[in-house]
């Protein structure tokens, strides 16, 4: 039996994505140690403090290979103030180790790994995400993916609200959304997609959305009707 192979991509609102399957992130609990501490007023012996060691050799690995990893995207320029950045992290586990990873550890050893490797310092990450799964097949791995924020490229994770002044719609609206893209020689060329969404959108989301499909930065998106149509007439088009 000839075996399938898939292919994946990555995310055009991404700038990096490196990871691997059949391995797994060091915590960097294993780099402290604990250390027991007199209050010289109680005499009494306080918990909680810790001793930093030499890194363990798995973390020293891992950020070997993570470095390795950036390297094959050729000439990598370091991220540099006062640019902020994204980081995403996405770990799949065994069932059976699900409650002993603990996020915010792996986390410290990706962004110690990435410091000063792809970014100054960690001041810069003003955006961190980090995930755990136990995986379909039982196979530990994981992903991370590092962005440079701009105005016009707002990572992965993109925007992200807690409340609002206004209040949130539950519908799900259905549009039916043509264009006109207009380039740098006056040639125009029309098109058209089917767009779901509970967010309220406006022109310049279905521009941004237009120009990311089609990778034209130097177009002039005119937007010649938006229509709103029903979840039956959207199904019936989808297919």
């Amino acid at each position: 039996m000839t075996a399938k192979t898939k292919i994946f991509y990555k995310n055009p609102d991404i700038d990096f994505l490196f990871g691997t399957m059949n391995d797994k992130i060091p915590s960097k609990k294993e780099d402290f140690k604990p250390v027991p501490v007199l209050n010289g007023e109680t005499q009494e012996i306080l918990k909680d403090f810790y001793q930093k060691k030499p890194s363990s050799e798995s973390v020293r690995r891992f950020e070997e290979m993570l470095h390795n990893q950036l390297k094959s995207y050729g000439d990598l320029k370091k991220i540099t103030k006062p640019s902020l950045v994204e980081v995403i992290i996405t770990i799949t586990l065994r069932k059976e180790r699900i409650f002993d990873v603990d996020v915010d550890n792996i986390s410290k050893t990706v962004l110690d790994a990435l410091k000063g490797y792809l970014y100054e310092d960690d001041s810069q990450v003003s955006k961190l995400f980090c995930h755990k799964e136990v995986h379909a097949l039982n196979i530990p791995g994981y992903f991370i993916s590092a962005t440079e924020l701009t105005n016009d490229r707002r990572g992965g994770i993109r925007d992200f609200y807690l409340f609002s002044e206004s209040e949130p719609s539950l519908k799900t609206n259905y549009y039916k959304v043509e264009y006109v893209e207009t380039s740098e020689i006056n040639s125009k060329k029309s098109g058209g997609f089917l767009l779901e969404t509970k967010d309220n959108i406006s022109f310049e989301d279905i521009k941004r959305h237009i120009r990311k499909t089609n990778k034209k930065k130097d177009s002039d998106i005119k937007i010649s009707n938006l229509i709103e149509i029903d979840e039956e007439i959207f199904n019936r088009l989808s297919l």
